[in-house]
Order: C-alpha cells, then structure tokens, then sequence
C-alpha cells in the first residue's frame, strides 16, 4: 500500500527562549494574590513581565495564587496581559490566572501577539464563562459573546508552547489561533501539549489561520454553550491553515464533536480517542470534514453510542457548498481506525482511500463519491446490506468484509456503481 507522502508536514520549531529566570515578587509590583484588583493585578503583572524581557531574561516564575486578570481596552474587548519575544511564563502548579467578569464580546487573558519565541508553561487559566454578562453588542445588538479566549496567539506569531497548562471555563476558545494579517495570513510553528481543556463555550482550540501546529496529547472535554462547539476546529476563513497534527489526544463530552476540518489542508488526525462520553451525545460526529479539506485519519479509537443528527456515525465528510469537480485534488486517507457503535458516511467529494478500518456495528454509506479505493476493511452489522451502502460511486474495491464473511463489491474504474441504496 502506498502510504500519503509528508501527513501533517514537518514538526514544528519549538522556541528559542533567553536565558535567566526572574521570580515575580507579586507584593513587590502591588499585584494581589486573593482574586481581587483586576485592575493593579493586570498592570502589574505586565510592568513586571516588560522589566524581566527588559533585563534580558527569558523565564518569568510565577508563584501560587489567585490573580485577577482584565483591564476594559474598548467597548468590545477586555484585555489582559501580553508576552515578549524570546519569554517563557512559568506558572507553578497552584498559580491561577482567572479572567475577571465583564460584558465585553472579545476577550484574551494571555495574549502572543505579533510576538515570536514564547512558552506558556503549567498552572490554570479560569475565563468569566459562568460569571460574564451578556450585554448586547453595540453595532448589532448581538448577544453570543463568543470570543472570549484563555490564551490568544495571532497576529504572525511563531515558534510558541503551550505546555501542561489547564484551561477552563473561556466564553469563547481555550486557545486561539488566528492570522490575523490580511488574506492568506496564519500563525506558524504552534505546539500544544500535555494540556486539559474543560468547559470552554465554543472551542477547546480554534485554528484560524495557522501552519505547522502540532497538537500533542491533551484532554479536551465539556466543550458547550456557543457553536459549534467542537474540541478542535479548522476553519480557516480569509487565512491560510495546513500542516497541522492532532495526535495522541483524548476527547470525549464535547456538544457539538470532537474535530471539525473545515478548510485545513494536509491535517494529521492520528492515534486519538474519541468518545462521546456518558450521558453525552455529539450534535454532529467525533470527526467531521467538508469538501475543501483534505486529511489523513489513521489509527484511532472512536466510540459512539448515542449519535446525532446523522446518526451513529464516527467519520462525516460533507459536500458543502460547492457543486461539480472537487475543488481540492489531494487525495484524502482513512486508514486503520477502530469504530465502536459507529460507521463512515461520505458524499458528493473524490478522492478516498479508505484501507483496514474497523467499524463494529458499524456501515460505510458512500453517495456520489469518486475515485475511490476501499481495501481490507472489517463491518460488523446485523443487516448485510446496510454494512456496504453504495451510490454512484466510481473506484475500486476489495477484500472488504461483513461480521467476517467477504462482501464483494465489483466495482470497475470509471463506471458509476450502486450497491443496496434504496431511496
């Protein structure tokens, strides 16, 4: 078998931090450490932060406590604190960052902006998710509030680390990445890992314009409140998002699902779990991409018990707004992944080569799709019919199965097949 060449593109740059520590003395920058000033608390914290990068010192130590971040910049957006190139803020364990209330639509409590060569280590980040005040917005009367981020890296930002951090409870993402620089724009170099993401409203990670992003063995749950609400969503809109990995993560009780491709180009999807989570059903599919996308899905776990709107379905691929020739001729690979209670569902795309998956209680439905190879893969559903559903397919099929027993499906190059479709 011929595997995709280059899946998720090179690893990215980690960052190059200056040398030195500077430990923050809170008391001795009038920075309280109860949760209260978010005033003094901010302008504290960013006086100390702008001293330590300007002595040259890289790692900024922060120690225990609660601090209240957020200072109104304008009548949609709440700011919090910035960080220099070539700088690390390491929080210790029982260091909280926590977003103050307040009734702005934008918000970022750690902001990378136009920024290059920064870690963001440890401790928790706390948005205003459960306090916020949901004020109509001034140019439209809006209420959704829904770009409330913990940790925001735009603006040509590069070589960043998010690293053992938890994040929770943001109106909005956990962490955002966006372009931010005009058409075709994007963020690059961006690692995230080790960290948990909980209770965020929109997004547990938003990637809007970022290249090279690795996302590496996080848990990313509870996402609910503003749509869509998925773990992770790729969608790219005026920028420019592609080399992305999403490995070794853990997800499960996220409302809307758990990866969404919108737009991405060459996204790694590899080596995850994905459950829907007691007493929780995905509104959508733990994996969801449209036309425009193209991906690599291999060797991950999905459970489904309940399903959604499509039913139990693991894998969604769908048509968007486009009609005729697919606008995007890289081909897409699904390969060797284990669907407990669930199926593959795709239609009116091209470009599958879809190799050794297992769906237990399972199908795979495809509907106008073409060149398409389906090799090696293992059904296990009550109905025969219903494990292989076929409609105006064109490819090449073989070695496919159901409950063990071969299911041939004499499919001939460039001739449209239809298999057990009933309308």
């Amino acid at each position: 078998r011929i595997e995709p060449v280059g899946a998720g593109g090179p690893t990215p740059a980690l960052p190059d931090i200056a040398p030195g520590t500077y430990v923050f003395d809170p008391a001795a920058w009038g920075v309280p450490t109860n949760g209260t000033d978010s005033v003094a608390t901010t302008n504290g914290f960013q006086a100390a932060i702008d001293h330590a990068a300007g002595l040259g010192l890289g790692t900024f130590e922060v120690p225990a406590g609660t601090y209240l971040i957020g200072i109104e910049r304008n009548a949609d957006y709440t700011g919090g604190i910035e960080l220099p190139e070539r700088f690390a803020l390491a929080l210790d364990d029982g260091a909280v960052l926590r977003q103050a209330t307040h009734d702005r639509w934008n918000s970022c409590v750690v902001g990378v902006t136009r920024s290059t060569d920064v870690i963001i280590r440890g401790g928790t980040i706390v948005g205003d998710r459960d306090t916020h005040v949901f004020t109509p917005r001034p140019s439209d009367g809006a209420v959704d509030h829904d770009e409330g981020h913990l940790i925001c890296i735009w603006t040509g930002s590069a070589r960043v680390l998010v690293d053992d951090v938890r994040l929770v409870d943001a109106t909005g993402d956990g962490i955002l990445l966006v372009g931010q620089t005009g058409p075709g724009s994007f963020v690059s170099d961006i690692t995230i890992r080790g960290s948990e993401f909980d209770r965020n409203r929109r997004q547990g990670i938003s990637i809007v314009g970022g290249v090279r992003v690795l996302i590496d063995d996080n848990e990313i749950h509870h996402t609910g409140g503003a749509a869509p609400q998925f773990g992770i969503n790729v969608e790219s809109l005026i920028y420019r998002s592609e080399d992305i990995t999403i490995r070794r993560n853990h997800f499960h009780h996220n409302a809307g699902g758990d990866v969404v491709n919108t737009d991405g180009r060459n996204v790694l999807i590899e080596d995850n779990r994905f459950e829907e989570g007691a007493g929780n059903s995905n509104l959508d599919a733990p994996i969801v991409f449209w036309r425009l996308a193209d991906q690599t899905i291999r060797r991950n776990t999905i459970e489904v018990r309940n399903g959604g709107v499509n039913g139990r379905v693991g894998i969604i691929g769908y048509a968007g707004r486009f009609e005729g020739t697919r606008p995007n001729s890289t081909l897409n690979w699904i390969y060797e992944n284990e669907c407990d209670g669930c199926g593959f569902f795709v239609y009116d795309t091209a470009g599958f080569r879809i190799l050794g998956n297992t769906f237990r209680d399972g199908f795979i439905i495809l509907r106008d799709v073409d060149d398409v190879l389906l090799v090696g893969n293992e059904v296990t559903h009550p109905d025969v019919c219903f494990a292989y559903r076929l409609r105006n397919v064109h490819g090449q099929a073989g070695g496919n199965s159901n409950g063990g027993r071969p299911v041939p499906l004499p499919m001939i190059p460039g001739v449209p097949w239809t298999s057990c479709w009933e309308e």
